[in-house]
């Protein structure tokens, strides 16, 4: 598993005080600017393969983590430990044990609706935020059918349904295109899956996560420079576009053939605006 092989990238696990166990990935020079990478629902670190090389290239320190119930980390059986205010409380506490005071958020998909949520707090921890494809600015589509598909008398069976060919489908609907998904992938998507807790922690998710839109007056109070990264083919989720206009400091861009997993589909134009918005902000 990523990033099994690599000498670039430091792998350590963080003990939080709410007992949990997280993974923490970091590339780039110590003294860097931190720039902290989220991934979204049924990710891990590996979904920042490109992203943390090309930041560690460019000077700062790049630090991904596995969010509870993904990758490596520690997945709770109580569902509560799935809703939003809990993972951004998580996140508070990573930040603690990382001593991390000032830093820029890339969050995509789910993480977007949290990094939304950490720079709603006032703490002044975020100093700008790059959104992907992110839960909390546009309409996620398909989270209805999923939690029909997923009652609770599934819970115990859940993991059995993981499969490789299950993994490919929804690789192939994040990326908006099949010939995009290759074996690697899925394997690597696939890997962690097969972890006790991981179906059950992924179907929590999907019931217990505030997956809705923020509120226009909750988004024009977020004052910080961030840009909004969309892809023009995405099928998760919609209207991110013109809902952006409520951040009253958002530049957004656009990648035409991009999917909902634009940061992996389409690395260079993706780091091409990251890196427009560090340097902005610097």
């Amino acid at each position: 598993m990523y990033p099994a092989g690599r000498d670039d990238v430091r792998v350590r696990w963080l003990t939080l005080p709410n007992r949990l166990r997280i993974r923490v990935a970091e590339c780039g020079p110590a003294e860097g600017r931190v720039v902290l990478l989220l991934h979204g629902w049924g990710g891990c670190i590996y979904m920042h393969r490109f992203m943390m090389p090309a930041l560690a290239k460019a000077g700062y320190r790049a630090v991904a983590i596995d969010l509870p119930g993904h990758g490596l980390s520690d997945k709770p059986r109580a569902a509560s430990s799935y809703r939003c205010e809990a993972m951004v409380a998580t996140l508070e506490l990573v930040l603690d044990a990382l001593a991390l005071s000032s830093i820029t958020i890339v969050g995509q998909s789910l993480s977007g609706r949290l990094a939304l949520e950490l720079a709603t707090r006032g703490s002044g921890r975020v100093r700008a935020l790059a959104l992907i494809g992110p839960v909390g600015l546009g309409f996620v589509r398909k989270v209805r059918l999923a939690r029909f598909a997923t009652p609770r008398f599934t819970i115990p069976f859940a993991q059995y349904f993981v499969t490789r060919g299950l993994v490919k489908r929804l690789l192939v609907e994040a990326y908006s295109s099949v010939d995009r998904v290759q074996d690697e992938e899925v394997e690597e998507y696939w890997a962690p899956s097969q972890f006790r807790g991981y179906a059950r922690a992924m179907r929590a998710l999907l019931h217990e996560f505030d997956w809705k839109v923020l509120g226009p007056d909750r988004l024009a109070a977020i004052a910080v420079p961030t840009v909004v990264i969309i892809g023009g083919a995405d099928r998760l989720v919609s209207k991110v576009q013109s809902r952006s206009s409520m951040l009253p400091h958002a530049q957004v861009v656009v990648i035409a053939e991009g999917g909902h997993n634009v940061n992996e589909t389409h690395p260079d134009a993706t780091h091409t605006a990251l890196l427009a918005l560090l340097a902005r902000t610097s």
